[in-house]
């Protein structure tokens, strides 16, 4: 009994010591060149960090036999050789922070696999000027102006240097993300269209040259600092009424945003497009809804009202006749 107790210790020990090794080996990253990564099983990585001092980096989707499928948190942040990544078509996720603060990232490639893009991914890159995504991801795209966008309506990040002065963002958003425009400093005029629900925080934190903004009456929720700092802001067209304006919760910080101009019920007058340069001024008599239009709108359409009730009433009239006509008759039979 003793010898079998003793056999048993030993088989207990020799699997602890397995297993500790196993843990060991699981936390420990590995290296191979400029990249070091995590095995995730015995066939995947994740890249944890970058060590390397590429300017246009092409990310290998094999590192000593396994297939590169996440760039982990923090993986190539602050990097500031980085000017162009071009991400492998094997990387699925791409985590929190994962190219934060390349402040001298210029252009970025996604490809088709992507599935997840933490919102964090390419925030504060100051000198990002355009995102590209495969055209066949099911995921994610981006507009002609490299605006990354996730198919579900969510516009994930606008890139921090693009020189545009004014965007339109497009119809089939329905959010936008956190920190998506921070620190856009050529921006001055943004439209958010109807549909829109929700600004999440940041998401025009620092924008320090934004003067003007298009807000919908779809919108219900402002995040904390979603225009922190946006000292220029002077005007915000809001296209619902004073009440309705007054029932969207919107965090704090949001002092210059709060301060800044409301307008109304606005109407813009013609679709917008997006332009590279500035415009007249938004206060110009132009940029209004002029009352004489509106008065001479609203005498069209009580004209076609009563034109319509008259062709109406001539209708109804004339088959009220043939009702009569046909009931005489079959009375005189």
């Amino acid at each position: 009994m003793l010898k079998s107790g003793k056999i048993l210790s030993v088989a207990l020990s020799i699997i602890i010591l397995f297993g500790i090794f196993g843990l060991i080996n699981i936390c420990v990253a590995e290296g191979s060149g400029d990249f070091v990564y995590e095995i995730i099983d015995d066939r995947t990585v994740e890249i944890s960090s970058y060590i390397g001092t590429e300017s246009d980096l092409i990310i290998p989707s094999i590192i000593d036999g396994y297939t590169v499928v996440n760039i982990g948190d923090y993986a190539f942040e602050e990097c500031e050789s980085l000017i162009k990544v071009t991400i492998p078509d094997s990387v699925v996720n791409i985590f929190y922070h994962a190219f934060f603060g390349c402040k001298n990232l210029t252009e970025v490639i996604i490809p088709d696999s992507v599935a997840y893009v933490d919102y964090t991914a390419f925030g504060y890159c100051e000198s990002l000027t355009s995102i590209t995504v495969d055209k066949n991801n099911s995921s994610y795209f981006s507009d002609e102006y490299g605006v990354l966008f996730q198919k579900d309506g969510i516009l994930i990040q606008f890139p921090v240097n693009n020189k545009m002065n004014e965007y339109t963002i497009p119809d089939n958003v329905t959010g936008i993300n956190e920190c998506a425009f921070s620190k856009c400093k050529s921006l001055t005029k943004v439209i958010i269209p109807d549909g829109v629900t929700c600004i999440g925080g940041g998401a025009f934190g620092i924008c320090s040259s934004l003067t003007e903004i298009t807000i919908p009456d779809s919108v219900t929720f402002i995040g904390i600092e979603a225009f922190l700092d946006c000292n220029s802001l002077e005007t915000i067209y809001y296209t619902g009424t004073e009440e309705q304006w007054d029932n969207i919760e919107i965090g704090f910080s949001n002092d210059s945003f709060i301060e800044g101009k409301i307008i109304y019920n606005w109407v813009s007058e013609e679709p917008q497009k997006n332009e590279d340069i500035e415009q007249n001024d938004p206060m110009d008599n132009d940029s209004f809804v002029d009352n004489n239009s509106s008065d001479n709108e609203n005498e069209e359409k009580f004209l076609h009202i009563a034109i319509g009730v008259a062709v109406f009433s001539t209708v109804a009239v004339i088959l009220l006749i043939i009702v009569v006509i046909v009931i005489v008759r079959k009375y005189k039979k």
